[in-house]
């Protein structure tokens, strides 16, 4: 699965980085060429990066993006799911292999993310085989802007239970929403 969290971090990180080398650049320039007037110029390009970086990666994470750990802990904050998609019955204990589906608010529980029923477009199953490998099957949902575009859900290598799964996430989204195509 995507790590939203991970991707998030990454950028913030290469735009410290960025922000700290050219702090270090100006400094060694202003101590270099014994110019105050230097420092003093570019500390307002300064400010305007940060106040940039700040405000971008605020408005990247939306605002109800949660993470849980575990099947105990989405029961515990949303109470029980009105119905659960087996995704993988080795891992059926846990959030990796199972949907939990919460018709009333429109909500899924999809590998510990909460997904809003109404951002999902498409629902499909892919075969990742080559002509040279044995491919699992996945069922990938098609997302709306701004989370991300595609949420991919390992099945395994049987076709006919990938399509099964695909088929009960289309009828629990027509189920919460009349408008879902």
């Amino acid at each position: 699965m995507y790590d939203i969290d991970r991707h998030f971090m990454k950028k913030n990180i290469i735009t410290v980085c960025n922000i700290v080398l050219l702090v270090v650049a100006v400094i060694l320039l202003d101590w270099r060429l014994q110019q105050p007037m230097l420092f003093a110029l570019l500390v307002v390009p300064l400010a305007y990066a940060w106040l940039k970086f700040r405000h971008k990666s605020q408005s990247d994470v939306p605002e109800t993006f949660k993470r849980f750990e575990s099947i105990e802990m989405v029961v515990s904050v949303l109470g029980q799911p009105d119905d659960s998609i087996l995704l993988n019955a080795t891992r059926a204990n846990e959030l990796a292999g199972n949907i939990l589906v919460y018709r009333d608010r429109k909500l899924m529980i999809i590998d510990g993310t909460e997904v809003n029923m109404d951002d999902i477009v498409d629902v499909a199953t892919v075969n990742t085989a080559t002509p040279y490998t044995l491919g699992d099957y996945q069922v990938v949902l098609t997302m709306r802007k701004p989370r991300k575009d595609y949420i991919r859900l390992p099945i395994g290598q049987d076709a006919d239970y990938a399509m099964q799964v695909a088929k009960d996430i289309i009828d629990q989204l027509r189920s919460a929403s009349a408008s879902f195509h």
